[in-house]
């Protein structure tokens, strides 16, 4: 049995006049690819930048070395910064931690860690070893 063509009308007008619905993310906060795809493409860039100018002869590949070692070491921020907002929209959203679970997150960090401690014992050996051409 059919509801009566009143009971139909209000049910239209009543919903007519309800909040227009949500987007389906609670926090509205969007993913904001570009600045991702920037920062994480700066590396990419920068290695190329590095690997043309070794291969020309312009850097020694030592300093190449050097360079391509702070720019591992930076990996780790850099994921950090571009996954930050994609993790706070999945917290706010669904109520969790909105941390990387996944292992691959603490082997860059580690990775990045280890090129740290090898940049610094480099540049320390470098600084070491032009003060004693120096005496």
């Amino acid at each position: 049995m059919s509801s009566p063509p009143s009971a139909r009308t209000s049910a239209r007008t009543s919903a007519r006049t309800e909040a227009p619905a949500r987007r389906p993310w609670a926090a509205d906060e969007d993913l904001h690819i570009a600045p991702v795809a920037g920062v994480l493409g700066f590396g990419v860039v920068m290695t190329a930048v590095l690997m043309i100018a070794m291969l020309r002869g312009q850097v020694a590949s030592f300093d190449v070395g050097l360079l391509g070692l702070g720019l591992i070491a930076l990996g780790a921020v850099g994921y950090f910064w571009a996954s930050f907002n994609a993790g706070m929209s999945l917290a706010d959203t669904f109520g969790i931690g909105g941390g990387d679970y996944a292992p691959w997150g603490g082997v860059l960090v580690r990775v990045s860690a280890a090129a740290l401690v090898l940049l610094l014992a480099a540049s320390a050996w470098l600084g070491l070893r032009a003060a004693l051409r120096r005496r």
